[in-house]
C-alpha cells in the first residue's frame, strides 16, 4: 500500500512538474516575444506614461475619496473672515491662487494639503493661538506650492510599477522553481514540505527579494516626504517670518494626538512620513536664533 502512494505521489510529482515547467515556457516565450516586437525606446515612454497616468489618476481619484470618507466640509468665508484674511495675505507673499478650505472633525488635531485643498481639524482652532494657526497653515500651503502630493503620487507610482514589472520579469523563473520544489516533495512523500527543499529556499528568497524591494521603495518615497515636511517647515518660517510659532503650534500637537510623528522602532521611523516633532522644533528653534536681531555692547 504504502508503495502504491508513493508511485501515486511520484506520478502526481512529475505532472505537477510539467505543468509549472509548461506554464513558465509558455510565459517565457510570450515576454521575449513581446521584449522583441518592443522598440526600447517606445517601451520607455510607455512606461513613463503608464507610471504618470496611474500616479495621477490614484492621487485625484485618492484625494476625493479620502475627502469623501473623514467627512470634510468647505469653511465659508463668512465664518471665519479672519482666518481668510490670514490666508489670502500668505497666499499673496508665495504667489498662490486661494486654496479650498475644509474643515473636519477627528479625534486628533491635525492639518493637511490634498490637491489645492487645505483641511483644518476644528480642534485646531481651540488649541492654537491665530500666529500659530498661521504657521500651521503657511506649512500646508507650501505642500500646495511644490505640488508635494502629486509628485509623491507619482514617484510612488513608478516604484511600484518598476517593481512590478521586476516581479513579472521573475515569474517563469518562480514558476519553475515551485513547480521542481513541488515535485521533490511529492517524490520524497512530503508534500507539505515543498518550500524547505533547496528549489523551495530559492523561490522563497526570491519572493523575499521583491518583498525587500517594495519595502525600500516605499522607503524612499518616505524618506522624500520627510525631507519635503522639514522643506515646507522653513517655508512657512520664511513666509510668516515666525519659526517660533510653527514650532509652539507643534509642540501643543505633539505626543499621541499628532499622527505618524513619534516612532518606537527603526523600521517604523524608516517607513514614516513625517520626520520626529522634536527635531522639526528643534530646526525651527535654530532657525529663529539665527535671524534674530542682537543688540551689540561695547
Amino acid at each position: 500500500m504504502r508503495l502504491a502512494v508513493r508511485v501515486a505521489l511520484a506520478v502526481v510529482g512529475v505532472a505537477v512538474l510539467v505543468t509549472y515547467v509548461g506554464g513558465a515556457a509558455l510565459l517565457a516565450v510570450l515576454l521575449l516575444d513581446v521584449v522583441r516586437g518592443v522598440d526600447p525606446a517606445t517601451f520607455v515612454l510607455s512606461f513613463g506614461l503608464l507610471t504618470v497616468g496611474l500616479g495621477y489618476l490614484s492621487y485625484r481619484t485618492g484625494t476625493a475619496r479620502v475627502l469623501a470618507g473623514i467627512g470634510a466640509r468647505d469653511l465659508p468665508r463668512e465664518r471665519s473672515p479672519r482666518l481668510y484674511a490670514r490666508l489670502n495675505d500668505l497666499c499673496d507673499r508665495m504667489g498662490l491662487d486661494t486654496p479650498r478650505l475644509m474643515v473636519v472633525r477627528t479625534r486628533t488635531p491635525n492639518a493637511f494639503a490634498l490637491g489645492g485643498t487645505v483641511v483644518l481639524d476644528r480642534a485646531l482652532f481651540h488649541l492654537l493661538t491665530v500666529d500659530e494657526l498661521e504657521g500651521i497653515l503657511a506649512h500646508e500651503l507650501a505642500h500646495v506650492e511644490r505640488r508635494d502630493g502629486l509628485v509623491g503620487s507619482l514617484v510612488f507610482s513608478v516604484a511600484r510599477t518598476a517593481v512590478g514589472l521586476l516581479a513579472v520579469a521573475l515569474l517563469p523563473l518562480a514558476l519553475v522553481l515551485s513547480g521542481v520544489a513541488r515535485a521533490s516533495a511529492l517524490v520524497a512523500g512530503r508534500p507539505r514540505d515543498w518550500r524547505e527543499t533547496l528549489a523551495g529556499r530559492a523561490r522563497t528568497r526570491i519572493d523575499r527579494v521583491v518583498a525587500g524591494l517594495l519595502v525600500a521603495s516605499t522607503a524612499v518615497v518616505m524618506a522624500r516626504s520627510r525631507r519635503r515636511e522639514l522643506a515646507a517647515d522653513d517655508r512657512a518660517a520664511e513666509v510668516t517670518g515666525d519659526p517660533l510659532a510653527l514650532a509652539r503650534a507643534l509642540a501643543r500637537l505633539d505626543g499621541p494626538s499628532w499622527p505618524f510623528v513619534r516612532e518606537e522602532s527603526a523600521a517604523t521611523r524608516l517607513l514614516a512620513s513625517h520626520p520626529d516633532t522634536d527635531e522639526r522644533i528643534e530646526r525651527l528653534r535654530e532657525r529663529a536664533d539665527r535671524n534674530a536681531t542682537r543688540i551689540e555692547v561695547r
